[in-house]
């Protein structure tokens, strides 16, 4: 867990009841980092505090930061936390901007219960508060958001309006939820380009094949929905591959993604294979497509919701597609612990911002579509990769797909525990508002694919 306070190192912003808390949740083996970002006379007293708890090693102090540093932190933080303490002199915080700006950053948020954290915070429904000055109380709230991760995200998506409603006029969280958004796009147009001039993900592809069924499943409801001539928009086209094969069907196709170095080599395709009036491509962020509403029958993509903040996509995906459109999409989903524990082995095939999907985030689906249907893929089947390249591989695989499938119509129950979903969606909701989405940022927006 790691946890971030941005407050100058004086004695009422509470760093020593914080630092007390991080010890009881490292004494009680909870893995914990504490980012401390801001400077002051309170340094070296803190650091000797750290030595003589035994938490100098998870403790970072980062000294002053700009606002993209302090944004930076905000990103990398699973919780903000913010320990306030009120002086023997009634020295104490009013309403902390940095607990703002966390809140409108989309981090969850642990405060002291003061009167002027209660303006922003209240317990239980936009964060958690404890007891000034009570070091265990803390601890318990820290712990509560590491143990409920879900009800955190709840809570910080409500904080998150708050901010919004009635801080919104605020020039600090605008300018850090813009910081936030400008970085998070760096970073993944830069892991994407990466990835896609040295393939640095085809050691993953054996677990595609092993589930090649959501692939064809995939595949085979596009062909269903491509008709000859109709407009199609590749949401997070990669290199263009299958855009250039809807192409070839008759399709008119715009393919959008985030890598300059994808875009590229989608063009270079096209140009190669003689698609150029068939199929277009251009660098773009899926959260604020520059595309006319209802201008696509069919809007498609594989392993690019996972990566952006998913309401804003829906609401982009309804607005360019036309009332009697489709949008289908392959994702990634994040129920399951094995798989969970695959991908933090192995960090470097995927990026930071990336968040697998919860069912929660699918269901999200329904406030923007009229029609939402799943179908799961992927349980046992992800074994067969150990053979892969072998003779027994497609007997071996054909055989657990079946097993999938199988034991997800007997135990519907252990479909959330799918490695993948196809989500198919229709009948977008019109909204009373201008075709064009604004560019703003979401609490955990990315506009990678």
């Amino acid at each position: 867990m790691r946890i971030a306070c941005v407050a100058a190192l004086k004695p009422y912003k509470g760093h020593r009841v914080l630092l007390d808390a991080v010890a009881r949740l490292v004494r009680d083996g909870v893995p914990t980092d504490v980012d401390l970002a801001g400077a002051g006379p309170l340094r070296d007293d803190l650091a000797r505090q750290c030595a003589r708890l035994g938490i100098a090693g998870c403790v970072h102090f980062l000294g002053a930061m700009t606002e993209p540093e302090v944004a930076d932190v905000l990103e990398r933080a699973d919780l903000f936390a913010l320990a306030s303490v009120v002086q023997p002199d009634g020295d104490t915080d009013g309403v902390p901007v940095a607990l703002m700006e966390a809140m409108a950053a989309g981090v969850p948020v642990v405060a002291s219960d003061l009167p002027g954290v209660r303006e922003l915070v209240r317990h239980g429904e936009t964060g958690l508060l404890a007891p000034a000055g009570d070091a265990a109380a803390f601890a318990h709230a820290l712990r509560a958001v590491r143990d409920d991760p879900r009800a955190a995200r709840t809570r910080a998506r409500a904080a998150r309006a708050v901010v919004e409603e009635r801080f919104s006029v605020e020039v600090e969280a605008s300018r850090l939820l813009a910081l936030i958004r400008r970085g998070r796009l760096a970073r993944e147009a830069a892991f994407h380009d990466d990835a896609f001039k040295h393939g640095t993900r085809r050691g993953t592809w054996r677990f595609y094949d092993a589930a090649r069924d959501a692939y064809d499943r995939y595949d085979e409801l596009i062909e269903g929905a491509v008709a000859r001539g109709a407009n199609v928009l590749e949401y997070g086209c990669g290199t263009g591959a299958r855009a250039c094969d809807l192409a070839r069907r008759g399709a008119q196709v715009r393919g959008i993604d985030i890598s300059p170095v994808a875009i590229d080599m989608a063009r270079e395709t096209v140009r190669r294979e003689g698609l150029a009036g068939s199929a277009a491509f251009s660098v773009m962020d899926a959260e604020a497509l520059d595309l006319p509403a209802r201008s696509f029958g069919l809007v498609c993509g594989t392993s690019i919701l996972h990566h952006l903040d998913v309401d804003r996509g829906y609401r982009e995906i309804a607005r360019v597609l036309a009332p009697t459109g489709r949008a289908i999409f392959l994702e990634p989903l994040g129920h399951n612990a094995v798989f969970n524990a695959y991908r933090r082995l192995t960090p470097s095939a995927r990026t930071r911002d990336e968040h697998p999907l919860r069912m929660t985030d699918v269901e999200a689906a329904r406030a923007h579509f009229g029609e939402l249907a799943v179908e799961h893929f992927g349980l046992v089947s992800p074994l067969a990769a150990a053979l892969r390249g072998s003779r027994a591989f497609d007997l071996l695989a054909s055989a657990l797909r079946w097993t999938d499938q199988r034991l997800f119509t007997r135990v519907p129950p252990l479909r959330s525990w799918s490695w993948m979903v196809v989500i198919v969606l229709s009948r977008p909701v019109a909204r009373a508002e201008s075709d064009r989405a604004p560019a703003g940022s979401g609490p955990r927006a990315s506009a990678a694919r």
